[in-house]
């Protein structure tokens, strides 16, 4: 288990240059757990004393007012961190839920201090995390500008474009409330959409969700220079 997890910290980008016995020992301090579809791994408000490490899957992060609706801002894909910004200064809550989506997501828990350790000793993962972090910053930044600015419009095809699902299908699994609830608009708005955009043979009704049929021209709908809400670590 323990060199299982010494890999799984490997492959992601940011822990890709420590040295072998500091990843051997984030490795001993972490925890291994899997989370099924819409389970939540992280709710808002808890407290912020472990950072997470996807592994495989896809997780959504996101806002939840009082009257249960949610605002999709991230979608992230393995591998990728979460919950750092919260846990690395020490003292602060969650300031976001995150959410496993579609297949189930497996995820490394480190504890805080192992984690600061960790960054003091190896200044190439201290970089790494900074340019992580400051890319989904832009991304949460860029989205939060598209909420207060973009029609509804542009925000659903936005999203649809940038939900993750298999490139072969191109199926977006959620229902038209779902999708609501995830840009901050009305479902009456949403099916306004998707009716046009069916009759134009841009998406179709699917089971469990709807397929995008001609992903070139619902991007005619969107804003040609948005940040993708969907990120994943790249080693670039």
């Amino acid at each position: 288990m323990l060199l299982m997890s010494i890999d799984q910290l490997r492959a992601n980008p940011v822990f890709a240059q420590a040295s072998e016995p500091s990843l051997a020992k984030l490795a001993n301090a972490a925890r291994a757990v899997s989370y099924g579809v819409d389970q939540h791994i992280v709710a808002c408000g808890e407290p912020a004393d472990r950072v997470f490490v996807l592994v495989a899957g896809t997780v959504r992060v996101f806002h939840r007012a009082h009257n249960g609706d949610e605002v999709v801002v991230k979608v992230l894909g393995a591998p990728a961190i979460f919950g750092e910004a919260e846990a690395l200064p020490g003292g602060l809550p969650y300031q976001e839920n995150v959410a496993a989506v579609g297949v189930a997501a497996r995820v490394l828990i480190i504890p805080r201090q192992a984690m600061v350790a960790l960054l003091r000793q190896e200044p190439q993962v201290a970089y790494r995390l900074l340019l992580d972090v400051s890319h989904r910053l832009a991304i949460a930044s860029y989205n939060e500008r598209s909420l207060a600015f973009h029609p509804p419009t542009v925000r659903l095809a936005n999203y649809l474009l940038d939900y993750p699902c298999p490139s072969e299908c191109r199926v977006v699994a959620l229902t038209q409330q779902q999708m609501a609830e995830a840009i901050g608009v009305s479902r009456r708005s949403v099916n306004k959409d998707i009716t046009a955009w069916k009759r134009e043979g841009i998406v179709e009704r699917h089971s469990g969700g709807y397929r995008i049929l001609d992903a070139a021209r619902l991007s005619n709908y969107a804003d040609s220079e948005r940040l993708s809400l969907t990120y994943r670590l790249s080693r670039d």
